[in-house]
């Protein structure tokens, strides 16, 4: 079962098609950190399918960010979305631990909730 919720996170609602619209300067500008946050995910997504080393970089400082800002569900994206980018990259050991502590997080963002 807890693989079923690990391979559950997998959506790809972040693989476009369409060209880049965030760029590094939007994410600079942006004051707000929960929305920085967003874009920095949205740009790695963005830059996955280029296979830019830019993707996991800011995949990894967007992760930095939520920590900071102890929000559990903001967390748990940003560790889901650098899972799926080494899943893309054929790295499915570091997608794997990456979807685990994305779960921790979930469910952790889910008990404040209730």
């Amino acid at each position: 079962m807890f693989a079923a919720d690990v391979w559950s996170c997998i959506d790809k609602p972040w693989i476009m098609s369409e060209p880049l619209r965030i760029t590094p300067r939007d994410i600079a500008h942006e004051r707000s950190k929960d929305r920085k946050v967003k874009l920095m995910l949205d740009y790695s997504a963005q830059m996955i399918s280029e296979n830019s080393p830019e993707a996991i970089e800011f995949a990894e400082k967007a992760i930095a960010i939520a920590k900071a800002l102890n929000k559990p569900a903001i967390l748990a994206d940003a560790l889901r979305n650098l899972g799926l980018l080494y899943y893309m990259l054929g790295n499915f050991t570091n997608s794997l631990d990456y979807f685990k502590k994305s779960l921790t997080y979930y469910q952790k963002s889910r008990n404040e909730i209730q």
